[in-house]
C-alpha cells in the first residue's frame, strides 16, 4: 500500500467516529512528508438555524496552520450534502499543497 505521507504538502483523511442528531465527530490525521502524523479531533455541530459550529482540538501535535484553515472550511461545507439525510461520510481524503 503506498504511503500517505505526501512528497510535499499535506495529505488530510478524517475517520468518522461517532453520529447522533447533535453532532458528527471526526478522528482527524494531518500527514506531512518524511514521517510527520498530526493527530486530533473534529466536531461539526448544526443548528436548527443552519447554523454550523466546528470544533478542532486534541492535537497531540500542531498542525501546520494552513491546514487547521483548510480543514475548518471543509468540515463547514460538508452539512450542506450531508446534514439532511444524515449521508456523513464514513471517511475523506484531501490533499493539499502548503499554502
Amino acid at each position: 500500500m503506498a504511503s500517505l505521507h505526501p512528497s510535499h504538502g499535506a495529505r488530510l483523511v478524517l475517520r468518522r467516529e461517532a453520529l447522533d442528531d447533535a453532532e458528527v465527530r471526526y478522528r482527524v490525521s494531518v500527514y506531512e512528508p518524511g514521517d510527520v502524523v498530526h493527530e486530533g479531533e473534529a466536531r461539526i455541530r448544526c443548528g436548527d438555524d443552519e447554523a454550523v459550529a466546528v470544533d478542532l482540538g486534541g492535537w497531540r501535535s500542531t498542525p501546520p496552520d494552513w491546514t487547521l484553515v483548510f480543514l475548518e472550511r471543509l468540515l463547514k461545507g460538508l452539512p450542506k450534502k450531508h446534514a439532511g439525510d444524515a449521508s456523513w461520510p464514513r471517511r475523506l481524503t484531501r490533499w493539499r499543497a502548503a499554502r
